[in-house]
């Protein structure tokens, strides 16, 4: 692994590297981090998120299966894993963060003045290193009701990103915090 601002990067990791289930895929990464995979075109940069809290895996499961997979990706993506330790507390998946420190989903605006707010500034900063032309956040929701995006924007852009994954997007103006507030016409992002 190599890092960039201080967050490391396991870059292409194999099949075999990830281990054969979600737990030896977590137990692997270091803490947080950002999993780079090339992908057939090198000259384009996507971004996904995912563990923000540590207790949404879905995107972690996601991950692990495509690279178990052996799948390539058509552009390279870079995964970013944050809440790693809070899904790491046992039992594992249960806690959103930990106790006495912030949410990291709620951290990506200034101030940038502790833990939580540093990992977050950081992993913009890679962002605005690997100008990625989309950025997807993925959550699980504590609710039973149907599959949603959410996004601050309505573009053609936005809707067509969401569009992959459901076909129901709120537009908020709520803003607190939460990466998908990046967004803008350049980076369309959204929270799936």
């Amino acid at each position: 692994m190599t890092a960039a601002f201080d967050i490391p990067v396991w870059n292409n990791p194999t099949a075999h590297g990830v281990g054969n289930s979600v737990d030896e895929f977590l137990d692997r990464l270091p803490g947080p981090c950002w999993i780079v995979l090339n992908g057939r075109d090198a000259t384009r940069h996507r971004a996904l998120a995912t563990l923000l809290h540590g207790n949404e895996p879905s995107g972690l499961k996601a991950a692990h299966r495509f690279i178990r997979d052996g799948n390539k990706p058509a552009v390279t993506c870079h995964i970013f894993v944050g809440a790693v330790l809070a899904a790491k507390t046992s039992p594992r998946f249960s806690k959103r963060f930990l106790d006495g420190k912030r949410d990291l989903n709620r951290c990506f605006r200034p101030p940038y003045s502790d833990p939580e707010g540093l990992l977050a500034e950081r992993a913009l900063a890679y962002l605005d290193l690997v100008q990625p032309e989309s950025l997807l956040d993925i959550h699980n929701t504590s609710g039973a009701g149907p599959d949603f995006a959410v996004t601050l924007t309505d573009t053609d852009r936005h809707r067509a990103l969401a569009q992959l994954f459901t076909h129901r997007m709120i537009v908020t103006n709520l803003r607190m915090g939460a990466l998908m507030e990046v967004s803008n016409q350049r980076l369309p992002a959204i929270t799936v």
